[in-house]
């Protein structure tokens, strides 16, 4: 990686069109992305909450905890810092690391026995005025496995609301979350989740894995454990056992097309600019590129004699 990056950043030194020198920008994070998903453990699943004030999102948190973890309200944003829970200690900072602003000290989860070990985090509300609510955001589906967002029926068709996603097509896998699905009638709810597919779809430049109504007002944790549990149960499926490493997989392939589409745009513009070093750069992301690809194929070979 370090050879890449040196190639990357010996190229841009000289180039003033900011055009490429965005897409230069763009290509470190897919080298990051790709570098964690050689390295971490494939075993255990990072799943994020992201969604706009009311939405429902820290309700679902609870659920997906067992309990009373984020503050719920559908009046004014509660949500304004990170809330984790972790499977076990040491569990979130070990794959999590340094890199979210402001980490708190996470929480213990409570799992049934034999679910696979989980970091659950609870994003802040990306809808307010705040500017640094937006960028923790972008900073969690950085780091999340699995992505949960979480909209209101009325602000499905608000696209810019998923404006933080854009960076992420391709290399996030996402579930949508209809909150709030049973205050409106079952044909408008039908509709809206097909809205809310199309529009994830348009966000990631790849259908959601799954698109899930919440009934909040008929389940709560005290109330209807079963609502919950079936909730529960269907969205952290995703992240258990053949569907994580499925999960993984594809984050990787997708981080890894991101880049080779962006390195061949940009080779391209360097020869349009005549520029000396498009060699350079050449070499270095190929170098990459062929590291990752062997890299990748052998933790999964790994992994699979471990089991």
């Amino acid at each position: 990686r370090d050879h890449c990056v040196t190639g990357v950043q010996t190229c841009a030194l000289p180039i003033f069109d900011l055009e490429l020198t965005a897409l230069l920008d763009g290509l470190l994070p897919l080298l990051g992305d790709l570098e964690r998903a050689c390295e971490r453990a494939r075993e255990v699943g990072v799943v994020a909450l992201v969604g706009p004030t009311g939405a429902g999102k820290s309700s679902l948190f609870n659920a997906l905890c067992g309990e009373d973890v984020s503050t719920v309200s559908r009046q004014r944003p509660t949500t304004s810092s990170l809330v984790l829970v972790e499977s076990r200690a040491g569990l979130a900072h070990e794959l999590l690391g340094g890199r979210l602003q402001e980490m708190p000290a996470p929480r213990p989860l409570r799992q049934p026995e034999g679910e696979s070990p989980l970091v659950l985090v609870d994003g802040p509300d990306h809808n307010t005025g705040r500017s640094t609510h937006r960028e923790i955001s972008r900073l969690l589906a950085e780091e999340a496995d699995l992505l949960v967002v979480v909209v209101h029926p009325q602000g499905i068709i608000e696209l810019a609301q998923l404006q933080f996603l854009a960076p992420f097509l391709g290399r996030r896998r996402v579930v949508g979350v209809l909150g709030h699905a049973d205050e409106v009638s079952a044909e408008a709810r039908t509709e809206l989740l097909g809205q809310l597919a199309e529009v994830l779809g348009e966000s990631l430049g790849q259908a959601p894995l799954d698109v899930i109504p919440l009934d909040l007002r008929e389940a709560s944790i005290a109330e209807d454990a079963q609502a919950w549990g079936d909730v529960r149960e269907r969205l952290l499926q995703h992240v258990q056992g053949e569907a994580l490493e499925r999960l993984l997989e594809g984050n990787a392939e997708g981080a890894l097309r991101r880049l080779q589409e962006g390195a061949q745009t940009l080779q391209e513009g360097l020869r349009t600019h005549g520029h000396q070093r498009v060699a350079a750069l050449e070499a270095a992301l190929d170098t990459w590129k062929e590291a990752l690809v062997t890299r990748h194929l052998e933790s999964i070979q790994r992994d699979r004699k471990s089991t």
